[in-house]
């Protein structure tokens, strides 16, 4: 899924500024000297040390928080702590630079040149660089109010350039802010553009994939099931004992079966990789579903004397799609079944402090290196005979690498030849999320995609509100979006147990339903739906079908 045009443009900033992170520090460090050599015969020497020692604590500590990032680091999460230590760092150097103001003698002469002129220099430059760093802002505003305010407390007769300096400054700000927004214009077409060639150039793969499967492992099979059946006919001219004809039916079922494995495989690849299939995390017990896709598995290892362990814990839940979830373990557990000998074991697990990172790991055969390198890439065909000559697509690992990385997560392998493979899958830490509570799936996906367009945030669902009160014991979302009526719990009950729980009671709380719409009854002490709301201390109350725009108003302005 493409993130929000903000997150992307916050992406290419913070990208901007560590790339020059070097320049940036080697420049400013020059100027500062600058400044305090021109005003070393006038001011004091102690003065002027620990002014320097101070600002250039503030450009180091910028440079090294700079250096500890790259640009493979800046995921959601790296983002916001690297934008948050820039922050502190160019604010508090904004204020040291602006500290500058109140050296100015009080009639002007060099000295008021070494000062205003480094500042000022510096603080136009950032102006410009906010139209692209809004970040930048954050070392204006202080030397502009310092400045500023030094010329209206120390020079009375100065207060038409002061005036004047306030006009400019408002005026290159606005200019600066126009243009960022125009940028982010820009942006956004520029990604829209990107994510539109992205998804013509899948869909060609797809296409070249479709047709290679058609020419090769569908067209060959579909020819066997053809012959199969013209043999049988009753006008062929072939005579068949029953064993024989038993065996041709045998052969074309296991073919036919084969084909509607590998055509359900490639529909399931092409509609993740097109979008049109969205991630319903909810809270579940990865140890129940992991075990009913053992269930599932029971004959087939059986059958092949495999044992099938089930080493997780009762006690591990952890946010996931759990029906797409159940289809990566499915072909991992399939796969390691295929490709371990009889007697062996395959066992799904995870470690006791981190549920989020699952194991499938067998005793077969294992994998060369060379082969490890194409597992996951759809269009390279990898498939090859089972133990027991079971053959396969080749689509299976492709899908579940697709599945896991709509999930924001990673698949990895280790393999050892002739013995075994481990197969490990990483879910990623829920950081930053919004619990959408809803009845009605429809409802809920339509909320999705609104939020999805302004904000990149993981979000869990749940139907009603005991399944969200269970949602919020794993984690603590940064809003809370709740339809009124639903059954277990409605949403009134839900607001209260959240507004008396110490921990969620500052949670804001945004009301989505249809009541707005029809006549209910009131409480005992006869309020309105919207007074209990109120009393209750949620934040917001929108009707549906819920307006976009209102509701991304609330987002933005409720999200921090």
């Amino acid at each position: 899924m493409l993130q929000p045009v903000e997150t992307r443009m916050l992406q290419a900033q913070m990208l901007n500024i560590l790339e020059h992170a070097r320049i940036a520090y080697i420049s400013i460090s020059i100027a500062q000297l600058i400044v305090v050599t021109g005003l070393w015969p006038a001011y004091s020497h102690e003065l002027l040390l620990l002014w320097l020692a101070a600002i250039h604590t503030t450009i180091l500590y910028r440079f090294l928080i700079c250096r500890s990032y790259s640009a493979k680091d800046l995921d959601r999460k790296n983002l916001q702590r690297l934008k948050k230590h820039l922050f502190i760092a160019i604010l508090c150097n904004g204020i040291l630079w602006g500290t500058l103001a109140w050296f100015l003698p009080s009639e002007w002469n060099i000295y008021s040149f070494i000062i205003l002129l480094p500042i000022l220099g510096i603080s136009a430059a950032a102006m410009n660089l906010s139209a692209i760093l809004p970040i930048y802002l954050t070392l204006v505003i202080p030397i502009i109010l310092q400045v500023i305010g030094a010329l209206v407390f120390f020079h009375v007769d100065d207060l038409i350039i002061a005036a004047l300096f306030f006009i400019f400054y408002v005026g290159v700000v606005g200019v600066a802010i126009a243009t960022s927004k125009m940028l982010k214009h820009t942006y956004q077409l520029q990604f829209d553009l990107q994510s539109a060639k992205g998804q013509a150039e899948d869909a060609t793969l797809l296409r070249d994939k479709f047709v290679a499967l058609v020419s090769h492992d569908i067209r060959s099979p579909l020819m066997g099931v053809h012959n199969c059946l013209k043999m049988l006919a009753p006008e062929s001219q072939y005579t068949f004992t029953s064993e024989q004809r038993n065996e041709l039916i045998s052969t074309t079922e296991k073919t036919t079966k084969g084909l509607l494995l590998l055509t359900e495989k490639l529909l399931d690849i092409s509609i993740l990789k097109s979008g049109q299939l969205e991630i319903s995390k909810r809270l579940i017990n990865l140890a129940e579903l992991a075990s009913q896709v053992c269930d599932s598995f029971a004959f087939k290892a059986d059958k092949k004397e495999i044992t099938l362990i089930n080493k997780l814990s009762p006690q591990a839940l952890i946010f996931a799609d759990a029906g797409l979830l159940a289809e990566a373990l499915s072909n991992l557990i399939s796969n390691a079944i295929k490709f371990t000998e009889e007697g062996g074991v395959v066992s799904i697990y995870s470690s006791s402090e981190n549920y989020r990172v699952i194991y499938v790991e067998d005793t077969g055969v294992g994998m060369e290196s060379g082969y490890i390198n194409h597992i996951f890439d759809d269009k390279v065909k990898t498939t090859s005979l089972g133990t027991s000559s079971e053959a396969g697509t080749g689509l299976g690992l492709p899908y579940c690498f697709d599945i896991i990385e709509a999930h924001h997560g990673t698949i990895e392998v280790q393999s050892v030849e002739n013995k075994g493979t481990i197969f490990s899958i990483t879910l990623p830490e829920i950081v930053n999320s919004i619990l959408l509570v809803d009845d009605q799936e429809v409802q809920r996906s339509i909320i999705k995609k609104n939020i999805q367009t302004i904000v990149d945030v993981d979000i869990i669902e749940a139907e009603h509100g005991i399944e969200a009160l269970n949602a919020m014991s794993k984690t603590k979302p940064a809003l809370i979006i709740t339809d009124i009526q639903m059954d277990q719990m409605d949403g009134l009950e839900l607001i209260k147990k959240i507004k008396m729980n110490d921990n969620l009671k500052n949670i804001p709380v945004i009301v989505a339903s249809a009541v707005g719409h029809v006549p209910i009854s009131a409480d005992k002490q006869g309020q309105s739906i919207q007074d209990q709301l109120l009393a209750l201390g949620v934040s917001s109350y929108i009707t549906k079908p819920v307006d976009p725009a209102r509701l991304q108003t609330l987002i933005q302005e409720l999200i921090r």
